[in-house]
């Protein structure tokens, strides 16, 4: 599993990693309903037509921020 900065410097196309914060919400899969992150597509849509590359931030706790957003160009 690769590391958010490696991430960010490997992305592929020079293109600025972005993150995009996720919350929680139920969830159905089949018969399952389990909670799950998730961020409006119209967000990820949005950076990608701003020439970035989103990533879903989930929810955690504040001490978890800094190393979260370490490998990030940017979030919103």
């Amino acid at each position: 599993m690769m590391g958010m900065e490696t991430l960010a410097r490997e992305d592929g196309m020079g293109r600025p990693i972005i993150g995009i914060t996720g919350e929680l919400e139920a969830a159905r899969w089949g018969n399952w309903i389990r909670e799950a992150v998730v961020s409006p597509v119209s967000y990820t849509r949005a950076v990608e037509r701003a020439g970035g590359t989103p990533v879903i931030l989930p929810p955690v706790p504040a001490s978890s921020v800094p190393v979260l957003i370490a490998g990030l160009n940017g979030w919103c």
